[in-house]
């Protein structure tokens, strides 16, 4: 019965001081300038705040087969996987779809290179050989504590789409951060954000966008 209480107490303590940091931050919120409102926004939370109640990891080992690979992503419907090494016990690296695209890219005109021959590349091999021509890169990853503002600028300055979020103590895999997981979380607490002057601008006027220099195809139907 002491032990229920206890666990009852501590259960509204932390209630309480969730509450008492949320005001703070909307405190804090309505003292800045509002064009700094989403920066702010990013910087006092963290990776950890967007991490998923419940998410699918999936694993592939570097023997794996690209085709086996391929299908895995597919049947899993996700769009990325981390590529673990038996022999160092350790990820090695994220294997996505643009992964496929590039190697298709790359062999389109290697006469030498089957289709056959290329599925049965183990995720290793073809690793290599994608990295033939460009400089060899340690995997980019996060800790659950950096900041969303932090994750938003290596996202931006590195050129990806998700990074892995790991913990540095135990090194486990959480999840993976992307640019639609943290417009998500935005969304959560916009209302209860001020509202930023260039919120209610147009793209035209914020220059958001492509507006010169596209190209078109236009698809047309013999039937």
């Amino acid at each position: 019965m002491k032990r229920n209480y206890e666990l009852h107490v501590f259960k509204i303590l932390s209630l309480a001081e969730d509450i008492r940091k949320k005001r703070a931050r909307q405190d804090s919120y309505h003292r800045i300038n509002s064009d700094e409102i989403y920066q702010s926004f990013f910087q006092t939370h963290t990776c950890y705040d967007v991490m998923p109640k419940s998410g699918k990891v999936l694993l592939l080992d570097t023997k794996l087969s690209i085709r086996k690979a391929f299908f895995s992503l597919v049947y899993n419907n996700v769009r990325a996987a981390l590529v673990w090494h038996a022999a160092t016990s350790s990820t090695i690296g994220l294997l996505t779809i643009s992964d496929f695209i590039n190697l298709l890219i790359k062999f389109y005109d290697a006469k030498c290179k089957s289709m056959e021959t290329l599925e049965t590349f183990s995720i290793l091999e073809w690793k290599e050989e994608l990295q033939q021509d460009q400089s060899a890169t340690k995997i980019i990853h996060l800790s659950p504590e950096d900041s969303l503002y932090k994750a938003i600028l290596t996202i931006i300055n590195r050129k990806v789409h998700r990074i892995p979020i790991i913990d540095p103590v135990t090194k486990d895999y959480c999840y993976l951060i992307t640019h639609k997981r943290i417009l998500k979380f935005l969304y959560l607490y916009i209302y209860d954000l001020p509202q930023p002057t260039f919120i209610h601008k147009t793209l035209d006027e914020l220059k958001i966008g492509t507006y010169d220099g596209l190209i078109m195809f236009c698809l047309v139907s013999l039937t």
